[in-house]
Order: structure tokens, then C-alpha cells, then sequence
């Protein structure tokens, strides 16, 4: 669920905008097998003192807002969307009371983190900035994993998908 407050988007000129708007939001199912191939880079970070992070992810979605000729707007500087990301059921007995909040920087191509959300009735709820990939994860030691994968016939095998899970 997203809740727009009125009188909080802005047209890419800071100008606010009164028009209708196009909603463009995915929820981002954390149990999807297929989840690496449709969310924006991978689940690392870093923290404050630069030491990577991996992320385990409770629930994702992704806002973009639009005016009627297809145009980019966004939220208002201080102005938030509220948000409810629904958590799987298969989750749910092990996800946080209260969980950080991650942000996918485009331009960084990394996940930041921005805030916490809280666990009600089932769902993750917290309140965002701005349009864009919005993320509920905790962060786990990362680890440096190395090795290479051959084909049957004992030469490199290029190109190949490696998933490595707990």
C-alpha cells in the first residue's frame, strides 16, 4: 500500500504539481526465486565504517511517479510517502520488529541505508523521500567467496549463473 499526502509532488522543476498522476509500483516479492533478475543490483552494502555488508531481504518495492504526458515527477523535499510492504507469510516468524530501510542509489549503483521500518499487523510500514527502489533488510557479515566452475569436460565454463544460499 502507498499513501501520497496531497500537495507533495513536485515536477522536475521543484514546481508542485496538481495534475493527475501515473503511480508506477511493483512489490518485490523477497521469496521469488527470480528475485535477483528483476531488482536493481545485488544485496550487498556497506556500512558506516566502509566494511561490506550482505543484505537479507524481507520485502522490496519500487515508486515511480509520472504526470499525464509521461513526464518524471517526485516527492517534495520534506514531504514523505508512507508505505506498507506486505512480508510472506514463510517470513514472518523471523522478521524484526523493527528493520532497516535501504535505498538503491542509481548512480552509486549501491544500496544505502535510509531510515527503519516497523512491523505491524504483518507488514513492514515506514515512511520515504522520494521515488525509487525501497528496500526492508538486515545486513549480515559478508563473506569473500572464490573458486571456479568447469564443465563436464574439465574446461572453464564461462558465462554461468553461480547462487550460492545458506
Amino acid at each position: 500500500k502507498i499513501t501520497i499526502p496531497a500537495n507533495s509532488i513536485v515536477d522536475e522543476n521543484n514546481n508542485n504539481y496538481t495534475g493527475n498522476v501515473k503511480v508506477y509500483a511493483r512489490h518485490l516479492n523477497p521469496t521469488n526465486e527470480k528475485l535477483g533478475a528483476i531488482m536493481p543490483g545485488d544485496l550487498n552494502a556497506t556500512n558506516e565504517d566502509g566494511n561490506p555488508l550482505a543484505l537479507e531481504t524481507y520485502g522490496m518495492v519500487v515508486i515511480e511517479l509520472e504526470d499525464e504526458s509521461g513526464m518524471p515527477l517526485e516527492i517534495r523535499e520534506n514531504a514523505k510517502i508512507d508505505l506498507e510492504i506486505p512480508i510472506p507469510a514463510e517470513l514472518l516468524n523471523d522478521a524484526p520488529s523493527e528493520i532497516p530501510l535501504w535505498f538503491f542509489d542509481l548512480e552509486k549503483e549501491e544500496w544505502l541505508l535510509s531510515g527503519s521500518c516497523d512491523l505491524v499487523n504483518g507488514s513492514y510500514h515506514c515512511s520515504v523521500p522520494s521515488t525509487g527502489y525501497w528496500n526492508c533488510d538486515i545486513d549480515l557479515p559478508a563473506i569473500c567467496l572464490s573458486g571456479q566452475v568447469y564443465n563436464n569436460d574439465s574446461t572453464f565454463a564461462a558465462y554461468v549463473q553461480v547462487i550460492v544460499e545458506d
